[in-house]
């Protein structure tokens, strides 16, 4: 945030901003501002309130600003604002070194020795004498489509027409980002019922429809057939005597009979209202051109990945195996299937 200080009025103002907008997102923040990564990140983490008790973090509202000669009040949090890992900051712990400033008191030889390079590395990052970079962490692209019908419907072509056209929007969106899906999800959302969903896991990316809309095809077969529900009544059968009038010890003995289960199949019918179509995995696409004469039919790689989705779709992804060697000396632990 160098040089956006004056745009908000001050360092203060800035953060009051920032804190603003993750309440809207819906985050509860802490938000402190120093010059390096690591000293931000022990103060917003650690950073404890004059005001408050000891115990206690600094208030939420509160942004913790440490100025650039801020060493002092970051040499107050503990050894866990360095960003050590949990076996390094326990052993400080167990040597009685609790604070940053205790630790910038002990010669760095002996920490070599002790811990290796992480400490000098952690300290040097917080100090400002060894540039860490900003990794900047993007949002990867969303592909998705929907579609709300004015009437349900459970017409497996007229569902599958606009499952394809979802689709091939989608397969043209990625191809203009140089784009390959490996994982599909087609939601089916039910007027009157809890929704379905269809995942399909692809071998290779693709942004093919002609690769994608048999698998989808073969699932939808299944999911649109008409479910069965099953009741059962039960229905008590009394035994008249055989002769003679009624007595007590027969009235007794009839209403003690066994009941007799009738069960009722009903057949009920799926209504899809709105249909959505996302693309979970993607990777990049990358095109290969073939070769003019192929002699060897097995060399082709994307007509065997077309084999393996489709027994995928059929038998499941845990059936479809291949072996991989393995070290050992005994025949039944030198392979893996994968």
């Amino acid at each position: 945030m160098t040089g956006l200080a004056h745009l908000f009025g001050d360092e203060y103002q800035l953060a009051y901003q920032l804190r603003l907008h993750c309440e809207k997102l819906g985050y509860l923040v802490r938000i402190a501002i120093a010059n390096t990564i690591g000293m931000a990140w022990g103060a917003a983490k650690y950073h404890v309130s004059d005001s408050n008790s000891p115990a206690l973090p600094h208030s939420f509202k509160e942004p913790v600003i440490i100025p650039p000669n801020g060493q002092t009040s970051f040499g107050k949090l503990p050894v866990a604002a360095l960003r050590l890992t949990p076996a390094t900051t326990d052993t400080l712990y167990q040597l009685g070194i609790e604070t940053v400033e205790q630790v910038l008191r002990l010669p760095r030889p002996e920490l070599a020795m002790r811990f290796g390079n992480e400490i000098h590395q952690r300290l040097d990052q917080a100090s400002g004498q060894t540039e860490e970079p900003v990794i900047a962490r993007h949002k990867p692209p969303e592909f998705s489509a929907e579609q709300l019908l004015d009437y349900p419907t459970n017409h497996r072509e007229t569902i599958e027409v606009i499952i394809a056209r979802l689709v091939t929007d989608i397969c043209q969106q990625m191809r203009s980002r140089q784009r390959g899906a490996l994982q599909w999800e087609v939601g089916l959302a039910q007027s009157s019922a809890s929704p379905l969903e269809i995942k399909v896991s692809l071998f290779q990316p693709t942004a093919s429809p002609a690769h994608i809309m048999p698998l989808i095809e073969m699932q939808l077969e299944q999911v649109l057939q008409p479910h069965t529900r099953k009741s059962r009544r039960k229905k008590r059968v009394v035994t008249k005597p055989a002769s003679g009038p009624p007595t007590s010890s027969s009235n007794s003995r009839d209403s003690q009979a066994p009941a007799t289960e009738f069960q009722h199949v009903r057949y009920t019918t799926i209504q899809i209202q709105e249909i959505t179509v996302n693309v979970t995995s993607c990777v990049l696409l990358v095109e290969q051109q073939r070769q003019l004469f192929d002699e060897n039919p097995r060399l082709d790689k994307l007509a065997l990945a077309h084999l393996i989705n489709r027994l995928s779709s059929r038998l499941g992804p845990q059936n479809v195996v291949y072996p991989t060697l393995l070290t050992g000396a005994q025949p039944e632990y030198s392979f893996r299937f994968r």
